[in-house]
Parts: C-alpha cells; structure tokens; sequence
C-alpha cells in the first residue's frame, strides 16, 4: 500500500511540475479553444493600463524613450550586442506573464516562418472574431495594434512584401530558412549571434513595409502583436542553438556584458519577479533548465530534429562556398542593403557588368541604442557567383547599395565597403607546395640599418632611374596603385577608386605583391639585393638614413651627390 502512495505522490509531483511550465505551440496549430484564450488575454492586456498592461509593456522596446545612453533618452531594447537574443527572451516572457495573469494557460506561441509561407497566421490576419459567450463578431485586437502619441490613438499598419512568400524549387530552401541554417553553422556564438538577428530583421521589414508604425520602424514594431509571436519563433531558433551547442563560445570581451542585469527588466517598477529576477543575461541561458517558466511543443526546425539539422550543417560546412562579408553599425533608421557581384566589363570603357545576389535588412529608429556588432556579418553569394560561372575564388567583387525602407537611396558611406571570403569547403586540401632548392633567382632583402655603402648608394642610383622614368615601368606609375589618381576597377573606369584595400583581410597580400612589383622594377635597374625592410618594432627607431638624407658620399668617387627625393 505505501508503495502506491508513493507512486501517486510522485506522479502528482510529475503532473505538477509540467504544470509549472506555460507550453509555447505554433500558432498554426493551435485549436479553436485556445485562439480564443488568446483574443481574450490580449484584448484583457490593451484595455488594461497598469505596468501589466499590453502598452506599458509595448514601451520597452522603443518608444516612448526610458532609457538614458549617451545623455540621451533612447528606448530600452538592445541590438547589434551579443546579448540581443536574451533581452528579447526576457521581453517576450514579460508579455507572456501578462497574458498568464490575465487568464492564458499556454505560453505566447510562435509563428515558424523558417517553414514556406503563403500567408500570414490566421491569428493576427482576420479581421474580427467571434466571440466565445455572444457569438458576435468583434475587432480583433491580433490584427492592429494601438499607440497613444500625446492626444492621437494611431494604429499600426502592415505593408507584406510578397518575397515573404517566396516560391522556391525542388532541394531548395527559402531565403529565411537559408539564412538561419547559415546561423546555425557558427559554434562561436557571437558569430551566430550577428547572422541570427539579421535574418530575422527580414520578417520585420518584410511583414512592416514603408509604414512608419509598423514592424519595420524599432521605435514602433512592439505595439504589432505580431511582434511577439515572431520574436518567440527567434527565441526558439535560439533555444534549438542551445540544443546543439550548449552557450556556445562567447568572446571574452562580451562575458562582462553578460552578468550585467538588463533594464528595464531589472527596476524595480517591473511588476513581475520571474524577469526581474533573471535579468541578467547568463541567467536566461535554457540549455541545462528553463528558468523562465516557459518549454516549447516542438524544438523542430522547418520538420528537422537535431540530429537531421546536424547532419545537414555538416552538408553544408564540406562545400566551398563564397560570402560578401559587412561590417554593420547603427545609423538610427530601417534599411535594405541589396547585394551584387560585379566583374570588369569586357569593354574597359563602360561600367562593370554586376548581377543581384540578393538583400538583407537593417532594423532601426530615431530612438535605437547606438550599436556595431563586434563580428562580421556573412551574406552568401555562392548561387550567383555560380550562375556567373565564375570559380568561387575567382576575381570579383561585391557592390552594396542601401535604401531608406521609404525607397530613397542612402549615402553609401554609411556602410563600410564589403568584401569577399571564399571559404573552401572541410573536405578540401590545397595541392602540395612546390618547393625547389634552387636559389639563383631569390631575391634578398636586408636590415635597411645594415646595408653595406655599396648597397646604399646601388639602391639609390637605381631608384633614380625608376624616378626618371615616366612610363607604366616608372616609379609614378606604380605609386599610383596605392592612392591617387584612383585607377580602379580600371584606369578608364567612370567611377574610379584607390585600388589599394586597406581595412581588409587581403591587406598583408596586396600590399606584398606591391613590394615585388617595386623590387622587380628595381632589379631589372640593376639593384644587387631586394628593397630592404625597415624594422620599426626596434627601441629608439627613426626613419632609416637611406630615406631621410638628402645628400650621400659616393664610395667611388668620395663627392657629395644629390638623392632626389620625391613625395
């Protein structure tokens, strides 16, 4: 008899604990009964004006300003930071609270926009709804949004960009699913972290549009409902990340950003315990238990479980790929960054012949937390580097242009040039090293502070030469590879740049072939070494004497000559 009371007490303590969880479902599949709860715990929460309230919680995000940074009044959310996925984490499970109290037994549900889409959910897409006592038809809080501007009630709007509803081939993925497979391939976290919230950036263009209070302004994008059911679908991607790789690897330097607690989830004015009490980031970490009272149905993505999403991702990981690589920084507005690859035209006379590789979105306000993300950004071009037929390693190069979400076109220096990565594929080996004894023909380069007289005064006797010389041989010639006059992508080129590419990871590379290209106009002028290096990591260094004198003795004849200086 003790034994099956003991059985009871632990099945009660097994119900209770599920209990305990509010279970997250898609919103797809979600049944009659439980919509309604839904249309009822947010029409609750809009007529309710307490810090529990639909539109006090709305204001976390954007606006009205609560936040100070930087002497300024700023909205609280965070982005372009490691800890964007936990903050929003907190936030939804804050609105999901809100819900709870007002009757809701479910968690907030997700809306899996990483599956095909050929419409918005139903949920937040009809108009009205019938109500579950009258039977009358009633507005549907779901569809439109409210913000209260001083005196004004504005509404929220939605403009849905038909590439949400993209159609798609055999063996093909959508843009979407694409880009979170691409987060996924990141252990490191940060990394995953930058390719994560930028993917879905796109839902909050893509379903907002040109509206200003609408999902693609930050300031306003909380006040659509729909905002949380998509911010719960990242928030399980996010989870579905834990499940693969624990934390993940976070970069030191952000490890302090992570203990910090996050406003305004951490004053005291928040109404609820569960995320005032973990508001720092590293408490909402759900990989060894959920602390946030809140488990998903399905931990699937577009129908893959772990083990199928692993083996895809190292699919993916053995082929060579190439990416346009960003470097992302705030300037306080929306934008889409549309991508090309370009190659020289055939005509050195016109302009380059690009193709359109795709875009990616920028979401931003008058009131965002200035930000940078600290990793790169990796947009792929593989697909239409291909359909250049062009080798993945080949010679071209990515032009970006970016847009308001109004259509109007942005100054191109708010958006560092972007460049190429190749990335061969895991299986891939380079071909052995040729290597050969034979050293006839290497060139050595010496100490400039150790160079013998003769040295000196051959190296300065040839680097006369190449000054007088003033064709594409000369010395003028090949400086103006560095800057001005800029002579790419090619001298007769309508929009011309300097062809140097300071500020790139090619930087070492371009810079060595410029040193031979010196040093083999210098030893076809007769020069007995390479150019010699100047070694600036030494103590109490200056500039060699070799450069800076004006005059030197020349050992043969023992007189003082005149070494032409330029520049």
């Amino acid at each position: 008899m003790s034994l099956i009371k003991s059985a009871l007490v632990l099945v009660l303590c097994a119900l209770n604990l599920s209990q305990e969880f509010l279970v997250r479902k898609s919103v797809e599949r979600l049944n009659s009964e439980e919509l309604l709860d839904l249309h009822e715990a947010l029409q609750n929460a809009v007529e309710d004006n307490s810090s529990k309230g639909y539109a006090s919680i709305a204001a976390y995000h954007g606006y009205p300003a609560q936040c100070t940074a930087w002497g300024l009044k700023l909205g609280c959310s965070v982005h372009g930071v490691s800890i964007f996925p936990q903050w929003h984490r907190l936030y939804v499970v804050q609105m999901e609270q809100a819900f709870h109290e007002k009757g809701l037994t479910i968690g907030v549900p997700y809306w899996d926009w990483t599956r095909p889409l050929v419409r918005l959910p139903g949920l937040v897409s009809q108009l009205v709804f019938t109500e579950r006592v009258s039977g009358k038809a009633k507005r549907n809080a779901w569809y439109q949004g409210q913000i209260v501007i001083g005196d004004q009630m504005i509404r929220t709007a939605r403009s849905v960009d038909k590439r949400l509803f993209q159609k798609y081939g055999p063996g093909e993925h959508t843009n979407l699913f694409e880009q979170v497979l691409n987060a996924l391939e990141y252990k490191d976290y940060n990394q995953f972290e930058v390719q994560l919230e930028i993917a879905q950036n796109t839902i909050h263009h893509l379903v907002g549009g040109r509206n200003k209070y609408s999902m693609s302004n930050l300031d306003y994008a909380s006040y659509d409902p729909i905002f949380f059911l998509h911010h719960a679908n990242v928030d399980r991607i996010y989870t579905i990340y834990e499940r693969l790789y624990g934390s993940g690897r976070i970069n030191s330097f952000d490890v302090q950003t992570f203990i910090k607690p996050v406003y305004p989830f951490s004053w005291e004015t928040n109404p609820f315990n569960i995320t005032k009490d973990q508001s720092k980031p590293k408490s909402t970490f759900t990989f060894k238990h959920s602390p946030l009272g809140y488990k998903y149905q399905d931990l699937t993505l577009n129908g893959l479980d772990s083990m199928a999403l692993q083996k895809l991702i190292k699919e993916r990981r053995e082929k060579p790929r190439a990416f346009a690589v960003f470097r992302l920084n705030s300037f306080r507005t929306s934008a889409e960054i549309k991508v090309q690859v370009c190659i020289p035209a055939s005509n050195a006379g016109t302009d380059n012949y690009c193709e359109y590789a795709g875009a990616f979105f920028l979401l931003g306000g008058p009131l965002e937390m200035p930000w940078a993300f600290s990793n790169p950004y990796y947009f792929e071009v593989t697909k239409t580097v291909q359909r250049m037929k062009l080798p993945l390693d080949g010679n071209y190069r990515i032009e970006a242009e970016i847009y308001s979400v109004n259509g109007a076109r942005l100054p191109d220096y708010f958006l560092p040039h972007p460049f190429v990565s190749f990335r061969p594929g895991s299986e891939d080996k380079d071909p052995p090293i040729q290597r050969s004894d034979v050293t006839k023909d290497v060139t050595v380069r010496k100490d400039v502070d150790r160079l013998s007289r003769e040295e000196v005064v051959e190296l300065r006797r040839v680097m006369q030469n190449l000054q007088k010389d003033k064709s594409v041989e000369g010395y003028q010639a090949m400086a103006e590879f560095h800057g001005n006059p800029g002579m790419c992508p090619h001298p007769t080129s309508q929009d011309r740049k300097y062809c140097s590419n300071l500020g790139q990871p090619s930087f070492p590379h371009w810079h060595r072939l410029m040193i031979v290209q010196l040093e083999d106009a210098l030893r076809k002028r007769g020069s007995p070494i390479g150019v010699p290096y100047w070694d600036w990591t030494k103590l109490n260094t200056s500039i060699p004497l070799l450069a800076a004198d004006p005059d030197y003795i020349d050992p043969y004849r023992q007189v003082n000559l005149c070494y032409n200086i330029t520049g």
